[in-house]
C-alpha cells in the first residue's frame, strides 16, 4: 500500500514505526538462525491478507517476498464455514434418524404383534376382540403415517424443496379449516375446541405451511388434554406489524425444563398423550422452521397439571411492514 517513493532508501523504523519492534525481531531470528522466516498477517489499512518470507541472501542485506493471499484466505474461510454447516447437518440428520427409528419401532412392533395374533388365533376371536385389535392397529398405523409425513415435510424444508408462496391469509378461515379436521378426534375425547379469531385480521404467510403449523399444535393439544378438557384458540396480541395467535389447553402441561427443550432437535422428547398417543417432538421443530421461513416465530408457556399455551407470531398484513413490502414487491 506504499508508493515506491515513500519506501525506497528508508528503514523499517521510518516506514512502519508502530510495527518496527515486531518486524526487527523477525529479521533478527533470520540473522541469528539462518533459515527464512515465514509469516502471515492482515493489513487493516489495505483490507488484505498477505504472507511474507524474510531471508538473508548475503551478510549485508535481507530480502523479503510479500504476496497478497486475500483470495486464498477468503476461500479457506468459506471452506471452513461450509464444513461447519455440513457437520451440523450430519449431526442433525443423525439425531433425526435416532428419533425416527425409535418412534417407528414401537407402533410397527405393535402392528406386527397384533396382525400375528389375528393370523394365528383368528378362530378364537369374537367380533369385539377383532374390533379392539383393529382399533389398535389403526392407532399405530396413524402414528406411523403422522411421523412419516412430518419427516417428509422436515426433509423437504432442509433441502429447500418446499414451494414457498406467501399470500394474504384470513386467520379465522385458516384456523377453522384446521380445527374441522380434528372434530372426530375431539369428540372421541369429549374435548371442546373454542376459536375466537377476529375475521378482520389478515397475515402474510404460505397457506400450506401455516395450516401445517396449526394442525400440529391442535393435534398436540388433543394428545395432552384429558377427556372433557378444553382447547382455546384466539388472538393474544395484535401489536404493531405482528399478530400473535395463541393455542391453549388445560391438559397435563409440562415442566419449565421440558418446555425449554421443545424446539431443539438435540433434545429427546418422547412423551405419550393422556391415552397413550405417541409423540416424537418432530412436529414442533417443523413448526418452528416453517414459521421462521414465513418471518414469524413460536414460543411456549406451560405449567404441570394446568396446561400449555403456544404463541404463534406472524407478520400482519399492513403496508408498513418491511417483510410485507418485500413479499408484495
Amino acid at each position: 500500500g506504499f508508493s515506491r517513493e515513500s519506501v525506497i532508501g528508508k528503514t523499517i523504523l521510518e516506514i512502519r514505526p508502530e510495527t518496527a519492534l515486531r518486524t526487527i525481531q523477525k529479521y533478527g531470528q533470520v540473522a541469528l538462525g539462518g533459515p527464512p522466516f515465514h509469516f502471515e498477517s492482515f493489513s487493516r489499512e489495505q483490507n488484505i491478507f498477505f504472507e511474507a518470507d524474510i531471508y538473508q541472501p548475503s551478510d549485508d542485506h535481507f530480502a523479503v517476498i510479500v504476496s497478497d493471499i486475500t483470495a486464498r484466505k477468503l476461500a479457506q474461510r468459506e471452506i471452513i464455514t461450509k464444513n461447519k454447516i455440513l457437520e451440523n447437518l450430519i449431526i442433525e440428520k443423525d439425531k433425526l434418524f435416532s428419533i425416527v427409528s425409535h418412534d417407528l419401532r414401537s407402533p410397527l412392533n405393535g402392528i406386527i404383534g397384533l396382525t400375528g395374533m389375528i393370523r394365528d388365533e383368528t378362530e378364537s376371536f369374537t367380533n369385539d376382540h377383532i374390533k379392539e385389535i383393529a382399533e389398535s392397529i389403526h392407532t399405530s398405523a396413524s402414528s406411523v403415517s403422522q411421523l412419516l409425513n412430518g419427516l417428509l415435510e422436515w426433509s423437504k424444508l432442509q433441502r429447500g424443496d418446499n414451494s414457498f408462496n406467501p399470500q394474504a391469509l384470513q386467520l379465522s378461515t385458516s384456523v377453522r379449516k384446521c380445527i374441522s379436521i380434528f372434530s372426530v378426534s375431539a369428540n372421541a375425547k369429549r374435548i371442546l375446541i373454542q376459536c375466537k379469531v377476529d375475521d378482520a385480521i389478515f397475515v402474510i404467510a404460505d397457506k400450506l405451511m401455516f395450516e401445517s403449523v396449526i394442525r400440529n399444535l391442535v393435534s398436540n393439544a388433543l394428545k395432552f388434554t384429558q377427556r372433557g378438557g378444553q382447547i382455546r384458540i384466539g388472538l393474544s396480541t395484535t401489536e404493531g406489524d405482528m399478530v400473535t395467535l395463541s393455542v391453549s389447553d388445560n391438559g397435563i402441561g409440562m415442566s419449565k425444563g421440558l418446555c425449554a427443550q421443545l424446539f431443539n432437535l438435540s433434545s429427546k422428547i418422547n412423551r405419550k398423550g393422556t391415552e397413550g398417543e405417541l409423540s416424537s417432538g418432530l412436529g414442533l421443530i417443523l413448526c418452528k422452521e416453517l414459521l421462521e421461513k414465513n418471518g414469524g416465530n413460536i414460543r411456549a408457556e406451560s405449567e404441570e397439571g394446568k396446561g400449555t399455551t403456544f404463541y404463534v407470531t406472524l407478520p400482519q398484513l399492513v403496508p408498513s411492514h418491511e417483510y410485507v413490502k418485500n413479499i408484495l414487491s
